[in-house]
């Protein structure tokens, strides 16, 4: 009799087992979750998946660290324009530098290149399959001229000073990837790599190229204070035909007020069509990982290293409105096409008001091609600008960091004194350029 209810109880439990098999009911509680993680905090790490004899701990720094280099996980890059997908090349897709010495020229948004005698370059994009690095669908080609100089060629980027102060006293890391020509002629295949740094905001391009290699067309000054992390020769790495990811992680002082990349390398003598290095999706942030690796001056990353940031890629929007900031250029087309309000003062004298599509970063440096035209009253006529605005005639009175005054002048007349016009593209030669820098 005593045993009933323990038979009783046994069939009771192997019944509600069987509920909660059937049911999928839970046989386990949930894990205990913390409530927070602090940066003094570690974690167990079981490495690569593989359980080791002691157990090993990760910081909460070095899980921070970690997600910045998953896709998607970083968000910060001080570059403009350096994914070459979104660049604008305001400019046109294919820049060279010009005259007998080749100095500095602007090729796509925000990116400026500098030889020195007989050593041209021109700055392409390029789409083709081979051209294009992983995630991407553009890059930019760097190639040496048919002379037979050997002067180092460089592109670079500035920072802005109000960039610049997120850097000082932390480890920054330049990256991007890269690929060489079949007949890329730079001694075992090096390209050089610099970091600089100066202690004056703002700085012209000019001033870097002189501080970095005495080209560049600035006579015999530098940058305020400029220091070229990667030494007279810069940081050499060895590429090839293959897209890789190269970079290196240098230290940059409290004192760094202005900052700049440049990838350069040195042509051997007569250049050819293939003599060229391709980049993109270039990027320098801050990586307090990197620290120990960089050292007081600076080191040379491993290629496709695994302790980088991913790259940190913004949408077409965002990159369209930050190098606007800098440069805005507006070309004719055939189209007719209207792109200002313009007032009437003279029978042969209209003046127009360009609005820029964002602020720019100071007040600009305005550059006109004679082209456009100008329509008065129902628009029915539109007649060709034998002139436009000059930089001379146009003084900082009637341009500031939102729009520009622009004047039209014609012999055929355009009516009456205090007639509303509109400045249109698509007449005369089509040849109309108006370029707005705010660069240096």
């Amino acid at each position: 009799m005593k045993m009933i209810p323990l038979i009783a109880g046994l069939v009771l439990a192997l019944s509600t087992a069987s509920v909660a098999q059937t049911t999928n009911a839970p046989l386990v509680p949930n894990a205990p979750t913390i409530p927070s993680i602090s940066s003094t905090d570690v974690f167990q790490d079981v490495v690569g998946g593989f359980p080791q004899a002691q157990s090993q701990y990760a910081t909460a720094a070095q899980v921070g660290v970690y997600g910045t280099t998953l896709q998607g996980g970083n968000a910060n890059n001080a570059l403009i324009g350096g994914d070459f997908s979104t660049n604008l090349f305001q400019r046109g897709a294919s820049v060279s530098t010009a005259g007998a010495t080749y100095y500095v020229a602007y090729g796509a948004d925000r990116w400026f290149t500098w030889g020195g005698t007989s050593t041209p370059t021109t700055m392409t994009q390029q789409t083709g399959a081979t051209d294009i690095p992983a995630n991407a669908s553009a890059s930019y080609r760097i190639n040496k001229g048919s002379l037979t100089g050997t002067a180092q060629i460089c592109t670079s980027q500035i920072i802005e000073s109000q960039g610049v102060y997120q850097f000082q006293g932390q480890t920054a890391e330049f990256t991007f990837d890269a690929k060489a020509g079949p007949t890329f002629s730079a001694a075992l295949s090096n390209l050089a790599v610099y970091v600089s740094y100066g202690t004056v905001a703002d700085q012209s391009s000019t001033l870097l190229a002189y501080g970095l290699n005495a080209l560049g067309g600035a006579g015999t000054t530098a940058w305020t204070g400029q220091v070229n992390l990667g030494g007279t020769g810069g940081f050499l790495i060895p590429i090839n035909t293959a897209w890789n990811r190269y970079g290196v992680a240098v230290p940059i002082p409290t004192t760094a007020i202005e900052l700049a990349v440049s990838i350069c390398y040195t042509p051997v003598g007569t250049g050819t069509a293939t003599d060229w290095f391709e980049f993109g999706k270039a990027q320098l942030t801050v990586n307090p990982a990197l620290t120990t690796a960089a050292g007081t001056s600076g080191v040379i990353l491993n290629t496709n290293d695994v302790r980088t940031r991913a790259f940190a890629r913004r949408p077409q929007q965002v990159e369209t409105a930050l190098q606007q900031r800098y440069y805005y250029q507006l070309t004719e087309t055939t189209a007719i096409t209207p792109i200002a309000t313009c007032a009437v003062s003279t029978t042969s004298l209209g003046n127009c008001l360009i609005p820029f599509p964002v602020p720019m970063r100071i007040v600009p440096t305005m550059g006109y091609t004679t082209g456009w035209g100008m329509t008065v009253g129902a628009q029915t006529s539109v007649v060709a600008c034998l002139a436009n605005a000059t930089v001379t005639s146009v003084t900082s009175t009637a341009v500031n960091t939102l729009a520009a005054a622009v004047t039209c002048t014609s012999s055929t007349g355009f009516g009456a004194a205090g007639t509303v016009a509109w400045l249109y593209g698509g007449q005369g030669s089509h040849t109309g350029i108006i370029t707005v820098s705010a660069e240096e």
